[in-house]
């Protein structure tokens, strides 16, 4: 893996340096002879094991052999750019009634788009802000339009258009289904 590292103290009397890397205790160097001017500037190492969490850089000369043990942190995730904001509702109210959490199925979804449409203008549906590169299949959903982090719009069945009752599925953050429900009929039966 590729990290990059900084020092940014380094004793007169020390350098070259050597790095280490906690997978084997810091025995045996995947870099040697690292000049203390490019570790000052930030110097790019190819050469880390995978899975590294902890890089030792110990100095090599003669009368310091000092070492600072550096912890690797992941870089903050943003978002790309050019994302479209889209509503992803998750509960619906209806007026007087108990609020209805319907993300646990496509069925349930179903349900309570056409309740909501039945009971226009009462009721109440809530949704949650999302960013699609696109809303098609195997796009990736983040929560959020006043953010930049790469947060996922969690699991569930979301209806994404209370216009044509299109349900969406989210599983890992990525749309993989779109779907319409089917169209509820009434039957009418006269004496």
């Amino acid at each position: 893996m590729t990290v990059f590292i900084t020092l940014t103290t380094a004793g007169a009397d020390s350098g070259p340096f050597n790095l280490y890397s906690d997978l084997d205790g810091f025995v045996t160097p995947f870099e040697v002879g690292v000049s203390k001017m490019d570790l000052e500037s930030g110097y790019s190492s190819i050469l880390v094991p995978d899975f590294t969490s902890v890089v030792r850089v110990k100095s090599t000369a003669q009368y310091c052999i000092n070492y600072v043990d550096i912890t690797l942190t992941e870089p903050p995730c943003e978002r790309p750019g050019g994302l479209i904001n889209k509503s992803f509702n998750w509960k619906y109210t209806p007026s007087g009634g108990p609020e209805f959490i319907f993300t646990d199925s496509f069925v349930n979804a179903c349900i309570a788009s056409n309740e909501f449409d039945t009971n226009i203008p009462s009721g109440t549906m809530q949704g949650k802000a999302g960013q699609v590169a696109s809303f098609t299949l195997g796009e990736t959903v983040y929560l959020g339009i006043f953010t930049t982090d790469c947060t996922l719009l969690e699991d569930g069945f979301y209806i994404t258009d209370l216009g044509t009752n299109e349900i969406t599925e989210i599983v890992g953050g990525m749309i993989i289904s779109i779907s319409n429900c089917p169209a509820t009929t009434t039957t009418t039966t006269t004496i």
